[in-house]
């Protein structure tokens, strides 16, 4: 069950930050809905957004892939250990 949740841990971290950052946007709404600010103005200027997206998304998605692709490798074929390696592990409870 602890192997679960440290596996879990890398993915749920990303979540988190990007969680983060959407909060961070989401909050600046008010300013438009209680007419502070013109929805014209909050939108930005820059050219290369939709750049950034398809890089980030790219890269995203290739991380998950090869992620994926290398716990299945392992849980298919497990690392072995070198001889008398095994010892060792042998006296360690496992949780």
């Amino acid at each position: 069950m602890v192997y679960r949740g440290v596996v879990a841990a890398g993915p749920l971290a990303f979540v988190a930050l990007v969680a983060g950052w959407i909060t961070t946007e989401v909050g600046r709404q008010p300013w438009i809905v209680y007419k502070v600010m013109r929805t014209t103005e909050a939108v930005t200027g820059a050219k290369g957004i939709p750049v950034g997206y398809a890089s980030s998304r790219s890269s995203i998605s290739d991380w998950l892939s090869r992620s994926r692709g290398l716990l299945t490798r392992l849980g298919r074929a497990p690392l072995e250990l070198p001889d008398g390696a095994a010892d060792e592990f042998a006296e360690v409870p496992l949780v």
